[in-house]
């Protein structure tokens, strides 16, 4: 399986390392200007999160850039998963509007919506769980035609999908390996299934 990463800050490609043993992943810098491959080489796509913002897209072409071939992307129908950032360039990209809310940080109960629960990314996942969050960003209105999937008290959209397209997006970091006993052990496995789900609906 070939995974196409989008890294969108210096190092976040390292918390999808261990991926890696069960695909083939290439990683393209878009802050450093690198040019895209063709989406169609790819088997699915994982937009990371990062530190710029969707407000500042002036001062950060790449963001703009990232938007276009993304929207290629998806007419191609190559599956999609946007992260943080990610999942807000999505949304912005398809019409969403972005905003400044308050500030989520550290580990968040995420709730899932009857379309959530029943949707494929999150088969195999509670109801409620958590998640790690670090963002200031968030959807403040879905694209038309889009699904919310999940909610937390700070923030109504965690995650939704674009559509009947294979395109999600998760305002938290289902990556995230972040502390060490047995009760985070279960949490970060809950979030494994999430990103497991992905790649398994791309082998379809």
């Amino acid at each position: 399986m070939r995974i196409l990463l989008v890294e969108n800050s210096p190092n976040v490609a390292r918390s999808f390392s261990y991926l890696s043993r069960q695909t083939d992943i290439t990683v393209v810098k878009p802050y450093h200007y690198e040019k895209y491959p063709a989406p169609k080489e790819f088997d699915a796509i994982i937009i990371t999160g990062g530190r710029d913002s969707i407000g500042d897209s002036k001062y950060f072409p790449y963001l703009k850039i990232e938007a276009q071939f993304l929207l290629r992307a998806m007419n191609l129908r190559v599956p999609i998963l946007g992260i943080c950032l990610g999942c807000q360039i999505i949304a912005d990209a398809l019409g969403g509007i972005v905003g400044v809310s308050s500030f989520e940080l550290g580990w968040t109960k995420i709730t899932l919506t009857t379309a959530g629960f029943e949707n494929p990314l999150f088969r195999n996942v509670p109801r409620s769980f958590y998640a790690f969050e670090r963002h200031r960003d968030e959807i403040i209105h879905l694209p038309l035609g889009a699904i919310r999937l999940a909610k937390s008290d700070s923030c109504k959209i965690q995650a939704f999908q674009y559509k009947d397209k294979p395109v999600w997006g998760l305002q938290f970091h289902p990556e995230s390996k972040r502390g060490n006993n047995k009760a985070m052990d279960s949490i970060k496995e809950t979030n494994s299934v999430i990103l497991r789900n992905f790649l398994e609906y791309t082998r379809k």
